[in-house]
């Protein structure tokens, strides 16, 4: 095992077979977060299932080399303010529209209802998002 390679964020890679266990052997994983520090494991993410997995080193990984997924086309990032609604897929609820209030190194997007909802606010991946316009979301406040 030759733990010299390195992945960087947004990398596309794949667990070594032998390393695999009960994932599935046909997965595509996304590089979310990287080591630094003290830290020797690597967070990856299904593109697929936006299931998330820790693995201990580079030794475990290697560069995905078949066709790239639909699922892991990058998505233009929101900007600070964007008017966006939930997509199915996730513990956010759909129904009202959200108002984006910053993003994290690792995609993720920090919202909060539109007309706020106490200090409640999520964090959701980017990909369950989707930015509308402001006569979507004055239609879907209307609506409620």
């Amino acid at each position: 095992m030759n733990d010299t390679a390195f992945f960087f964020p947004q990398d596309l890679v794949t667990i070594r077979p032998q390393f695999r266990g009960k994932l599935p052997a046909t997965a595509v994983y996304r590089v979310i977060d990287v080591p630094g520090g003290r830290r020797t494991s690597y967070l990856i993410e299904d593109v697929a299932s936006s299931g998330r997995v820790k693995v201990p080193g580079a030794a475990y990984l290697e560069a995905h080399s078949g066709p790239v997924p639909a699922a892991a086309e990058l998505l233009p990032p929101l900007t600070l303010g964007a008017t966006v609604f939930a997509e199915a897929g996730h513990k956010i609820p759909a129904e009202p529209p959200y108002v984006v209030l910053g993003t994290k190194p690792n995609g993720d997007v920090k919202i909060v209802r539109l007309g706020g909802d106490g200090n409640r606010f999520w964090t959701a991946p980017r990909r369950c998002l989707r930015e509308v316009t402001p006569a979507e979301a004055l239609a879907a406040l209307a609506a409620l």
